[in-house]
């Protein structure tokens, strides 16, 4: 069974993200590194959900960053140019305003 994370559009103010949520750090290709409130072993499958699709990948590598948060890696699968544009959208409004 896959872990099912919710993509938060905000980033987090608080040291800790809530259970079940992630947030995108970095897109490259197919690849994503997100901050998430849970850990996963490599390989494992893993659902990202927005507001509008739930991406699939598999985990290429999980460390702790911070007291509770996971520095998740992981490929993306099926991955199409409008979900591509859509995650980068995403990643897009969850950026801080200088």
């Amino acid at each position: 069974m896959a872990l099912r994370l919710t993509l938060r559009e905000s980033p987090a103010l608080d040291a800790e993200l809530p259970p079940g949520h992630a947030e995108l750090s970095l897109i490259s290709g197919d690849r994503v590194s997100v901050l998430a409130s849970a850990s996963a072993p490599p390989g494992a499958p893993i659902e990202l959900v927005s507001p509008l699709r739930v991406f699939e990948g598999r985990v290429r590598s999980c460390q702790l960053a911070g007291a509770a948060n996971y520095r998740i890696e992981l490929r993306l699968v099926n991955l199409s140019k409008p979900a591509r544009q859509e995650l980068e959208a995403l990643m897009a409004r969850s950026r801080p305003r200088d």
